[in-house]
């Protein structure tokens, strides 16, 4: 349960990055207004689009294993923002962003219920919620000490060493509820 709880933090903190600091980075970047919500729109395009893909992802290989690459999907384009100079770039890092985000959801809310007896779900729903506000709550105290510290573009790097030293911790929690991938009918 840790993992999914860990997954369900770093989602929430890239997404409230998304919301807070990418745009505002972006333009001060020099992306004009109109580009900045086209990438918020691929961000939110490929978070629904993938969610058609899933099914498949998640009979070819267990829920851990997806949940964890999603979350690398998430980090790793949020972490390289400062460094991606070409809008083309931007893009591709906007999609990635969304497809990680886009799995988490219905991924942790299927391995909570696989793994906890029925009495308990609610418990495990409300913990799930409690790491949602957690996260953001976090992100913006966390992420403006970055930019007060390192700056703003630094921040992003910072904020990704941060997020994939708990998709690590994800990971390797992730791999005790594993399940073996389910064939195809």
């Amino acid at each position: 349960m840790k993992g999914v709880l860990l997954s369900t933090f770093v989602a929430l903190y890239v997404n409230s990055i998304k919301m807070s600091f990418y745009p505002l980075f972006l333009e001060r970047a020099g992306v004009s207004v109109p580009r900045i919500g086209v990438l918020l729109s691929v961000i939110g395009v490929a978070s629904l689009a993938v969610r058609v893909l899933l099914p498949a992802a998640l009979r070819r290989w267990d829920p851990g294993r997806v949940l964890v690459w999603s979350m690398w999907a998430s980090v790793v384009p949020i972490t390289l923002t400062p460094w991606l100079g070409a809008y083309w770039a931007l893009a591709v890092a906007a999609a990635l962003i969304g497809l990680g985000y886009g799995v988490n959801p219905p991924v942790t809310v299927q391995l909570m219920a696989l793994h906890t007896e029925p009495a308990e779900r609610g418990l495990a729903m409300g913990l799930r919620v409690t790491s949602n506000r957690l996260a953001q709550v976090a992100q913006p105290l966390v992420f403006g000490a970055l930019i007060s510290t390192v700056g703003m573009a630094m921040a992003f790097p910072a904020s990704g060493v941060l997020l994939g030293g708990l998709t690590l911790w994800a990971g390797s929690e992730a791999s005790r509820m594993s399940l073996p991938a389910v064939e195809p009918p």
